[in-house]
């Protein structure tokens, strides 16, 4: 067994000589853009679907989540003058579309839960709409 030597001044072995460092991204990329997005979810009252804005300032990106939908339900998002993005539950009760970019500065957006006709879920359609100046979380 080794201890320690109180009177030794000795210091630990040096790291490498010249590290090198990461590019400004890669710690955005080890988080993930997810990891970087705030969100805004205002449901209609007495409805049982939510939906949410996701918003990256970083990634100059927005997309949208349904929760407690089920099968067959939509999710969709749209920003002004720009893309927009559909996707649908497949299984389980909630899904992400995919990203749209926004413009540096201002933009609006809108997302929208869309309940399949015919199929299990009780909402009606219903959309928000949120712009730069949201008060993202």
């Amino acid at each position: 067994m080794t201890t320690a030597n109180s009177g030794d001044d000795s210091t630990a072995p040096a790291g490498p000589p010249n590290p090198t460092p990461h590019p400004p991204w890669w710690k955005k990329w080890l988080s993930g853009p997810a990891a970087l997005a705030y969100a805004v979810a205002m449901p209609t009252a007495g409805n049982p679907a939510l939906l949410q804005i996701r918003y990256s300032e970083d990634c100059e990106a927005v997309w949208a989540k349904i929760t407690q939908g089920n099968p067959g339900d939509q999710v969709t998002i749209g920003v002004t003058g720009g893309r927009t993005r559909t996707a649908e539950i497949a299984y389980d009760h909630d899904q992400f579309t995919h990203m749209v970019t926004v413009p540096d500065g201002e933009f609006r957006v809108t997302a929208c839960a869309v309940p399949k006709p015919g199929g299990k879920s009780t909402f009606e359609r219903y959309c928000i709409q949120a712009t730069e100046a949201t008060a993202w979380r």
